[in-house]
């Protein structure tokens, strides 16, 4: 990119999405707002591609959450009458999934990097987890596999060029902070409260302790985003429910394995918003 501004006469800076990881959260909004100025000032000094990159985490820097970070910045610059005049580019070791870049689009960004997803990627591929593709091969299909991704999420809202997608905001926040939405990401509609910086810190801080901590491990733990891991992120439909349905289904079972299951499904944690709803009067249907 750097070479490219070069060759261009366009001016580019990298900005680092990152903070002191000592510090509370306050002392993080405050950082915030500071890349803010930061890429407003870069924009007075001549500048017009500003490259937003969480590389350089260490053990004494946390990175800031990509999404927040890139739309605190857009909105900003908007509020100061300067969003025009500088692309943003996203250098991000969070986006991984179409809806991650999505996000990060409607969000304001120009273009994304995901070096982290390609960087893994290309090991997978080096290690001969993909079968015979080369590492050239499987970032190409990744890339292709998010483009078209994203090429379903625009056809579905019926925008059919990705300049019109961007910044156009259309989503709905569930479970942020009301008083996070207006700050970071005004203009979304958010009919729920939930989180907010602190809860949202807590989360950062504990996953850079688990990664420079004195027993990080070499291989990842699997945190069971996608699937059921014991000991991993809570699933709605688990070993504990799925197991007695199965079994209540199959053999007819309804004293005791339809029993279980209806317990483990009342006393699960609230998984989604019907979870925390309960009929009110009127006669069983």
């Amino acid at each position: 990119m750097a070479g490219y501004a070069a060759r261009s006469g366009l001016g580019s800076v990298t900005l680092p999405a990152l903070f002191d990881a000592e510090l509370d959260f306050k002392g993080i909004e405050r950082t915030l707002h500071e890349l803010c100025e930061s890429a407003s000032a870069e924009i007075d000094h001549g500048k017009s591609i500003l490259i937003l990159s969480d590389r350089g985490v260490s053990v004494t820097r946390a990175p800031f959450p990509t999404l927040r970070a890139v739309s605190a910045i857009h909105h900003h610059l908007i509020r100061q009458g300067k969003r025009m005049k500088a692309s943003l580019i996203v250098e991000s070791g969070d986006a991984r999934e179409e809806h991650h870049f999505a996000c990060l689009i409607g969000y304001g960004a120009n273009a994304i990097c995901p070096y982290i997803a390609f960087e893994t990627v290309a090991q997978l591929a080096h290690r001969g987890e993909l079968g015979e593709l080369t590492a050239e091969t499987a970032v190409a299909n990744y890339r292709k596999a998010v483009e078209n991704g994203l090429l379903k999420i625009m056809s579905k809202m019926g925008i059919s060029t990705l300049s019109s997608y961007r910044g156009a905001q259309i989503f709905e926040a569930l479970g942020i902070k009301e008083a996070m939405v207006d700050t970071y990401f005004p203009g979304t509609v958010s009919r729920i409260g939930g989180i907010g910086m602190e809860e949202i810190a807590q989360d950062i801080l504990g996953f850079h302790r688990s990664a420079f901590g004195p027993d990080v491990q070499e291989e990842l733990e699997d945190a069971g985003y996608f699937r059921f891991r014991r000991g991993g992120e809570y699933h709605a439909y688990n070993p504990s429910v799925f197991k007695p349905l199965h079994k209540a289904v199959r053999n007819g079972d309804y004293q005791n394995a339809w029993r279980e299951y209806v317990k483990a499904v009342e006393t699960r944690s609230p998984m989604a918003l019907r979870d925390l709803l309960e009929f009110s009067g009127g006669d069983p249907i």
